[in-house]
């Protein structure tokens, strides 16, 4: 019930917010800014046929607006164009040369279509301009799973948590690489912290289920398999 309060406020609040910038956009209907603005609460209010729209109508007015090249990206990769949003990426890149969460989004999508080299290479790019990007070590490390590459995985899981130690999908990925290696203890460890940040998560319990069978603690893997399959109804 909480929760449902509170998510209604939020609704509420981006409400209120798209009335303003509708009245914004009645008195001045060549303000690129307003129509960007308006944009990123219809994207807050998950209003996609809109915000994209909007960030069209930014763009035509402003085609310097790199945050609105990748606010338009970042909703063509939602909606599962790839190409368009790396299309958008470049764009935003092109204008802001040091826009890392270009970087790292493009490298997301660059993945998405199985192109993990220029996936690396952006989240590297990524990287360099912010050494403490917890997200773009996490992607490349995802990225370094799926070629194999488990040491390499490993190391950006553990710098992701560094920067970053309050994610729980973080410690879910470890735990599962540290399962893939049989290290299942150090599994158990990342799971359990994965668990603690995010107890609703199915996956992990599932995970942990799974790794507490290999292990032969068959009363923890069946605990923890039922509760998953409750989470997951």
């Amino acid at each position: 019930m909480i929760k449902e309060v509170k998510e209604t406020r939020i609704d509420q609040r981006w409400k209120e917010a798209l009335d303003e910038f509708n009245k914004d956009i009645e008195l001045d209907q060549k303000d690129a800014e307003v129509y960007y603005s308006h944009g990123n609460v219809y994207h807050g209010l998950e209003i996609c046929d809109q915000d994209i729209k909007d960030y069209d109508k930014a763009i035509k007015l402003n085609p310097k607006n790199a945050a609105a090249y990748f606010s338009r990206g970042i909703i063509n990769f939602n909606l599962g164009n790839d190409n368009q949003a790396i299309a958008d990426y470049d764009k935003a890149i092109e204008l802001n040369p040091k826009y890392a969460d270009a970087y790292l989004s493009r490298g997301d999508a660059y993945r998405s279509i199985g192109d993990y080299d220029e996936a690396v290479a952006d989240y590297n790019k990524a990287i360099k301009i912010n050494p403490e990007y917890a997200g773009a070590y996490y992607n490349r490390g995802f990225t370094y799973s799926r070629l194999g590459n488990d040491n390499k995985a490993m190391a950006d899981y553990d710098k992701a948590i560094e920067f970053d130690p309050k994610r729980a999908e973080f410690y879910y990925s470890r735990a599962i690489l540290f399962a893939k290696l049989g290290k299942y203890k150090q599994a158990i460890t990342n799971i359990n912290k994965a668990v603690n940040l995010n107890p609703k998560h199915a996956m992990s319990y599932y995970v942990r289920g799974v790794v507490y069978g290999k292990m032969r603690s068959y009363d923890e893997a069946i605990a923890d398999l039922d509760k998953a399959f409750d989470l997951d109804r």
